[in-house]
């Protein structure tokens, strides 16, 4: 199979490094076998060298897409709030603030940011920041760099473990949470996702003493609990790691909508065995993933990075066009110039059926990409609907009135309003009144001693 691009994935796993390869090609991924190179700063030059030589040389991969993956126990991931008018110089400030909070150099970090969220109304910024100490990272980069594996990108295992869910795209589809167990021998983690826009996680460190189902229930609720998630219903459990499996049956019996992420996402990758979802793989998967992690931080600061230039490939179909084409005119050439060509011409032509199959192939893969073309512009026009609903609701509810939640669904074109506020008809007269809203039904209406207002509940059908 013809590969387009590749990428290798490192995973810092305890002392051992574990590397794995991904090649893309327009049938999807093939997956390269694991590799573990064990007490990876202890070994001396010759011998990390020898063992690094003997990965490149058994598993061709991109150098420009190299992406070194920390443990989560090793990453601090804060949410900070900043006035919106931090906005003009926010690197800078961040800066100003990480450095504030280290005590001394020998305690320094890396560290980026990603915006999480512009509150215009309070005037505020929402960051989400991630920090790893300089003197912790150093040596992996260092060693790794020297040997030429020079990293691209730095993440944390939580994007690893969404880059695999995000392998297929339906398991994100829900409107409840997916909430996935990573369950290892040394650093384990719980990581919560609301479709493709939100992720929260949190480092689990449990032996097989406290391995069990309601441990990780009281994890999992310690989690929700601090993000504030307290409406958000289940769709899914699924559980990865290498002790997965051990876990799987005693979770399967409480909950029937819990599976394993590798039976999840089987035949999405190809291998010569069977796919080992390692933090390594989905490290890899980072390159080529439609939608990146909402927390695909680079812990590699600016001035390390390296300058990534792609080249542009010209598309395949075409390619093996051309050179379908200029083969048989060279030939039809030969025939009209001597007849003792006709056979050779019909020998090329029976080689090249194979070729001609493939690029049958790569036709499909083609319709199939335009089928996923016209999926992704039903959620751009969908979206575009939720924000216009959205944007009226805001600007028209009064102020004495909040809304606690609204439900969208562009599927069925219904909305479904629950809030509170002293005089709920008038609410309701202003949802009727709406140019994105009709069919208005009052569901429910109750008094709530604790906020002194009417609890109520809408029901509305979004307007053609």
């Amino acid at each position: 199979m013809f590969s387009i691009d590749s990428s290798l994935g490192i995973e810092v796993c305890g002392e051992n490094l574990v590397f794995t390869v991904v090649k893309r090609s327009i049938g999807g991924f093939a997956v390269g076998q694991s590799c573990v190179i064990e007490g990876f700063l202890q070994l001396d030059k010759a011998q990390l060298r020898e063992k690094l030589q003997q990965i490149r040389k058994h598993n061709g991969f991109n150098k420009e897409n190299v992406i070194l993956g920390l443990p989560r126990d090793q990453v601090i991931l804060r949410k900070v709030e900043l006035p919106l008018e931090a906005a003009e110089n926010l690197s800078q400030l961040i800066k100003y603030q990480v450095e504030y909070y280290q005590p001394s150099e020998e305690n320094s970090s890396y560290f980026d940011y990603i915006v999480l969220n512009q509150d215009l109304e309070r005037k505020r910024l929402v960051l989400l920041v991630a920090l790893a100490r300089k003197s912790w990272l150093d040596p992996y980069i260092e060693r790794l760099s020297a040997n030429k594996i020079v990293p691209s990108r730095v993440e944390v295992s939580t994007s690893a473990i969404f880059n695999l869910v995000s392998l297929k795209r339906e398991l994100l589809m829900g409107k409840g949470l997916v909430v996935v167990f990573d369950v290892n021998d040394q650093a384990s983690e719980i990581v919560v996702l609301r479709g493709r826009e939100e992720i929260f996680s949190r480092e689990a460190h449990m032996g097989p003493p406290t391995c069990t189902v309601d441990h990780w229930l009281d994890r999992l609720q310690q989690l929700l609990s601090e993000i504030r998630i307290e409406d958000g219903s289940i769709d899914r459990f699924y559980l990865c790691g290498t002790q997965a499996q051990g876990l799987y049956p005693r979770f399967k019996e409480r909950f029937r909508e819990t599976e394993l992420l590798a039976e999840a996402v089987r035949g999405k990758l190809r291998a010569k065995g069977d796919v080992q979802l390692t933090h390594s793989l989905g490290f890899a998967l980072a390159p080529f993933c439609r939608k990146r992690s909402p927390i695909s931080l680079n812990l590699i600061p600016p001035e390390r990075r390296r300058v990534v230039s792609k080249l542009q490939y010209v598309p395949t179909a075409v390619l093996g066009l051309m050179l379908i084409a200029g083969v048989v005119a060279l030939g039809l050439r030969d025939y009209v110039q001597a007849q003792e060509f006709a056979d050779r011409l019909d020998a090329r032509i029976r080689a090249l059926e194979p070729q001609v199959m493939e690029l049958k192939k790569i036709q499909g893969d083609i319709e199939n990409a335009t089928a996923d073309i016209a999926y992704l512009e039903e959620i751009t026009q969908n979206r575009a609907i939720t924000l216009a609903v959205v944007k009226e609701l805001t600007e028209k509810i009064p102020q004495e009135a909040y809304l606690q939640m609204m439900t969208i669904d562009t599927q069925a074109r219904s909305v479904d309003i629950t809030g509170y506020s002293s005089n709920p008809t008038a609410i309701q007269n202003l949802l009727l009144r709406s140019s994105h809203l009709q069919k208005v039904e009052n569901k429910y209406t109750t008094f709530d001693q604790r906020v002194k207002k009417d609890r109520f509940n809408f029901r509305a059908e979004i307007k053609q």
